[in-house]
């Protein structure tokens, strides 16, 4: 058993149209679950129950329940990048403003460059996709956040795609 706590906006969506995502990912992840006003008790196999957790961290960052049921998927995966800790008490508002960009265009960018998908939170940043996608992204992201301007990082990033594509086709 294990006990996850979780933000408000996740047991929103959980208990959302009758409990239809809680059902989901309780058949997904064959386990039973359980809420409160603040944590989620999941109920199942180990190796389930830490899939379960990374679904409803998925949820808590905002990625829709769709994306976030793909974790049961061997080929999905979920990374953070806590700004808190990277940034050191430097402004985490104007560094989130610089990862998602002018009416979310830098955010998009990158996310039609690696193929992952990116949810930014209040102190943290959630990539979610494949791993060579999350590793694509993750740079991308550290990148603007150590000051690289925005076409230095999608050219980065186009490289990157391009040396993909090509180790593809050899």
């Amino acid at each position: 058993m294990r006990i996850i706590p979780v933000s408000k906006n996740c047991l929103g969506v959980l208990f959302k149209d009758g409990e239809k995502v809680l059902k989901q990912v309780e058949k997904a992840g064959g386990v039973k679950m359980t809420a409160d006003k603040e944590t989620v008790t999941v109920d199942g196999e180990p190796a389930s129950e830490w899939l379960v957790q990374n679904v409803l961290e998925a949820l808590s960052y905002g990625f829709v329940p769709k994306k976030a049921l793909k974790l049961f998927s061997e080929e999905f995966f979920l990374e953070r990048i806590d700004l808190r800790a990277a940034l050191r008490g430097k402004d985490l508002e104007r560094y989130k403003a610089r990862i998602i960009g002018t009416h979310g265009k830098a955010k998009k960018t990158i996310e039609e460059l690696t193929g992952a998908s990116i949810a930014i939170g209040d102190e943290s940043v959630g990539i979610m996709g494949r791993f060579d996608e999350i590793q694509a992204a993750k740079e991308g992201i550290i990148k603007i956040l150590e000051g690289a301007t925005h076409p230095t990082v999608y050219a980065f990033l186009e490289r990157l795609s391009r040396e993909k594509a090509r180790a593809q086709f050899t």
